[in-house]
């Protein structure tokens, strides 16, 4: 599942740090249902791409983790992010590249 969610944020009511709570409940669904998902959110005000995903333990190898998209991700919509196999988020400087970067996420996904 890839989805880009438009939320309404602001310089004073930024949505990052946290994450906003439909993105992570988005990702606690897909947990739920053992399922791939991938979430953007662009904060135009802030010119920032949330960004983070979930792999189910099932769909990792020593290629594809969650990790290793989110380096792909990232090197699209700039910025850096990390965490472990099974989920990692990050935060890019490009918003402008968010469509891109949701193509690629899903061609890693469906090659992996």
């Amino acid at each position: 599942f890839l989805a880009h969610l438009d939320l309404p944020c602001s310089g004073t009511d930024p949505c990052y740090p946290p994450l906003p709570q439909l993105v992570q409940a988005g990702i606690n669904q897909a947990k739920t249902l053992g399922k791939a998902a991938y979430f953007f959110s662009v904060s135009e005000g802030d010119n920032k791409v949330a960004h983070l995903n979930l792999v189910p333990k099932s769909e990792i190898s020593k290629d594809f983790t969650a990790k290793t998209w989110l380096a792909a991700v990232s090197a699209i919509v700039g910025g850096k992010g990390g965490g472990k196999d099974d989920g990692a988020q990050g935060f890019g400087t490009d918003p402008s590249k968010v469509d891109e970067a949701i193509k690629e996420a899903e061609r890693i996904y469906q090659s992996r």
